[in-house]
């Protein structure tokens, strides 16, 4: 009858750890993923002081693959550089990054991309005044 308890309760131990260890996985992974969220707002809002503009109709980021998914991405590049004005924009219909990796975030706030990012008819207009 004893060695059943400690079976059962063993049994009781390793699931609650289990169970545990999986929220704790996926609850961290969210909240990692919210704090690389906020730093690509940051970054947006630092290249806008250099005069590089970025806008977006959605921004989505998936913790479960490491993916980075863009809506109707327009990019906007004012440059003075030497008295002339340069003026670069580019219109991207649909981005996906795909293999961000979470050990280069965490330990030095960069975003390292282990795979690829496709674009979707991306289109680039040159222009100079």
């Amino acid at each position: 009858m004893p060695e059943r308890k400690t079976k059962r309760r063993f049994l009781r131990i390793l699931i609650i750890t289990t169970l545990l260890l999986t929220v704790t996985f996926f609850v961290g992974r969210y909240i990692l993923f919210r704090e690389i969220r906020n730093a690509l707002r940051d970054r947006v809002l630092n290249l806008q002081k250099d005069g590089i503009a970025l806008e977006f109709d959605s921004l989505y980021l998936n913790p479960w693959n490491g993916s980075i998914s863009v809506q109707n991405l327009n990019i906007t590049i004012n440059k003075d550089k030497e008295g002339s004005v340069y003026n670069i924009k580019a219109s991207i219909p649909s981005i996906i990054i795909r293999g961000v990796r979470i050990m280069p975030f965490i330990i030095d706030r960069s975003l390292a991309i282990r795979k690829h990012a496709r674009l979707q008819k991306p289109a680039c207009v040159p222009g100079r005044h």
